[in-house]
């Protein structure tokens, strides 16, 4: 209980006054209750007075007569302009001025009397620098900076003289060269230079690659040459021939792994799977033979067959 007594008496004292602290809370409550009085009689006063919106309606008034004025010029304006992707007949008849012309050569005077601005004269004349000329009115009428409206006013009026179009030029007649047939197995560097696209590079190429495989056993193998397209190619492949009896052979039977790796389609382990089997089987009687050996397929021995023998 003397908890309670103890805590009743702390919350008395708290909330107990001295005088000028009463007064002061009362000024306050006054001074909040007047405000409040004031607002209220300030709303009811507005409340019964109307709104003035006459300045508010002269200055709507004063707006929409801008915008018509605008309008107005913005109409009168476009009577003038020219737009150039939307043409107007009546527009483009106002600008131009035509009269009896000859496009080709005109001067830039004549084309301003016409009524052109200055983009389309200065296209015009760059055409003619490039050696452009207007043979007939329908070229006039190709040229992308005249629009159709423009061609069909200024058309009655173009006048150009009917005379063909340059005839003083010799027509092209292609050399035809004497048709040669080189054999691939046996040429040399001369004879690959008579065909079209070698030179002198390409011929040595040639033949540095045929020294390895040990001759060309079909003519599609030049395109194995090093920096041979097939665009160069098929500009001489119909004048080759192929002497496979002069195709040079690899002997499997003596043959060691680094011989075998000389040649092109060969490399260490192809080479040495071979030279090993042999070593089992004693000496290759047949090229065939050589299908047993690890790492031999079908269309690798097609590739290779042409090159071996052994004997």
């Amino acid at each position: 209980m003397a908890f309670w007594h103890k805590s009743a008496y702390e919350i008395k004292r708290y909330f107990r006054f001295n005088r000028s602290e009463k007064n002061g809370i009362i000024i306050v409550i006054v001074l909040i209750f007047l405000s409040w009085m004031g607002y209220y009689i300030y709303t009811l006063v507005q409340k019964n007075q109307p709104t003035d919106f006459s300045r508010f309606e002269k200055e709507i008034v004063q707006f929409q007569k801008s915008l018509k004025s605008d309008t107005s010029r913005n109409e009168n304006k476009s009577e003038k302009d020219f737009d150039f992707n939307f043409p107007d007949q009546s527009v483009v008849k106002q600008k131009l001025n035509p009269f009896p012309f000859n496009p080709n050569r005109l001067p830039i005077e004549k084309w301003k009397e016409l009524g052109l601005n200055k983009w389309q004269i200065k296209t015009i004349l760059n055409y003619e620098a490039k050696g452009g000329k207007f043979y007939k009115k329908e070229d006039f009428r190709k040229m992308y900076c005249i629009n159709e409206v423009e061609y069909q006013i200024l058309e009655p009026y173009i006048l150009i003289p009917e005379t063909p179009r340059d005839t003083n030029y010799k027509k092209y007649v292609p050399t035809i060269k004497k048709q040669i047939v080189v054999e691939l197995n046996g040429a040399d560097t001369n004879e690959l230079q008579l065909l079209r696209g070698i030179g002198s590079a390409y011929a040595n190429r040639i033949i540095k690659y045929r020294d390895k495989l040990g001759g060309f056993i079909r003519k599609e193998q030049l395109l194995e040459v090093w920096g041979m397209d097939t665009a160069r190619y098929n500009q001489f492949s119909a004048n080759v021939s192929l002497d496979i009896n002069l195709i040079r052979k690899i002997n499997i039977n003596i043959a060691q792994i680094k011989d075998l790796m000389k040649h092109p389609y060969f490399d260490y382990n192809l080479a040495r799977s071979i030279v090993k089997y042999r070593s089992t089987i004693g000496t290759y009687t047949s090229v065939e033979q050589i299908n047993s050996a690890t790492m031999i397929y079908k269309e690798l021995f097609l590739k290779l067959e042409p090159y071996l023998t052994v004997k």
